[in-house]
C-alpha cells in the first residue's frame, strides 16, 4: 500500500513539491536574517567611518556612537530573542553569534581608536 502511494507520488510529479516544501520549512529564520558578510560589512563600514570622523574631530564621537549603538542594539535584540535566538543557533550555528559579537565590538571600538589617535597626534 505504501509503495503504491510512493509510486503514485513520484509518477504524478508531486514528489518535487513535497521535497521543496520540506526545504522551505528547514530554512525558516536565516533567510530573513542578514548574512555574516552583511553583518561584517555593515559594522566595518560604520566602524571605519567612525574612526575617520573621530580622527578628524573628536566631538563627532557623539554622532557616531549613537548610530553604532542603535545598529548593535537592533542586531543584538534578534540574537538574544527567546524565540529567534535558538532558531538562529540551530540554523547558522554558534559561529554566527561569535562573529556577530566580534563585528559589533569592532564597530564600537574603531571610533574610540580614532579619537585616541587624534589626541596622541595633537601637541
Amino acid at each position: 500500500m505504501v509503495s503504491r502511494l510512493c509510486a503514485r507520488l513520484v509518477n504524478s510529479g508531486d514528489m518535487p513539491l513535497l521535497v521543496m516544501n520540506t526545504f522551505a520549512a528547514l530554512f525558516e529564520v536565516m533567510d530573513k536574517e542578514p548574512s555574516l558578510l552583511q553583518v561584517w560589512l555593515l559594522f566595518l563600514l560604520v566602524g571605519i567611518g567612525g574612526f575617520l570622523l573621530c580622527r578628524y574631530r573628536s566631538w563627532l564621537l557623539a554622532v557616531v556612537l549613537p548610530s553604532v549603538l542603535f545598529l548593535s542594539w537592533g542586531h543584538l535584540s534578534e540574537l538574544r530573542d527567546p524565540f529567534l535566538g535558538p532558531a538562529i543557533a540551530h540554523e547558522a550555528g554558534r559561529d554566527y553569534f561569535i562573529q556577530s559579537y566580534i563585528a559589533m565590538a569592532l564597530g564600537l571600538a574603531l571610533p574610540f581608536l580614532g579619537m585616541i589617535k587624534r589626541r596622541r597626534k595633537l601637541p
